[in-house]
């Protein structure tokens, strides 16, 4: 692996959408042409440094990114709780650390899923980007939360 340019991330079948919100626009602007990739958007809709969540009117943050994506598949995810939780093993003690997501197509959104599962994290699909959207976005409902699935 190595580092590299904004048109050759977006090469990949799958993108981690994970930059400042000031910077989402500009960096998707970048892109030619999306061809049916799975975004993964972990953005809030934050201003720094003050941490406020900026106004945008009825839409959630990944609406609008999903707006500036066409042809990309939009899932939201990976944002509901903070960088240093998500650093940590996904396996709390005999369960599954929690990452919601929500996304407007099921297909995609079982990929999102799958792959979660496969790195040691239990995803739950919360709906689609308008409705779960702003359940994870912060700062909603679920924002923050630090959750641990276990087995029955």
């Amino acid at each position: 692996m190595r580092a590299g340019t904004v048109e050759e991330a977006v090469q990949a079948d799958l993108v981690l959408l994970s930059v400042p919100w000031d910077a989402v626009a500009d960096v998707l602007a970048h892109v030619p042409a999306w061809q049916n990739q799975v975004v993964v958007d972990t953005t809030n809709a934050i201003h720094f440094p003050d941490f406020t969540a900026l106004d945008l009117g009825p839409k959630t943050s990944s609406e609008i990114v999903a707006e500036q994506a066409p042809g990309a598949r939009v899932v939201k995810g990976f944002n509901a709780m903070g960088a240093a939780i998500l650093a940590l093993d996904p396996h709390e003690g005999a369960g599954k650390r929690v990452i919601f997501i929500s996304g407007d197509d099921a297909s995609t959104k079982a990929e999102v899923l799958h792959l979660l599962d496969a790195m040691g994290f239990a995803g739950i699909d919360l709906g689609g980007l308008a409705t779960g959207g702003r359940f994870q976005q912060f700062p909603g409902p679920l924002s923050g939360t630090n959750l641990v699935q276990f087995p029955v």
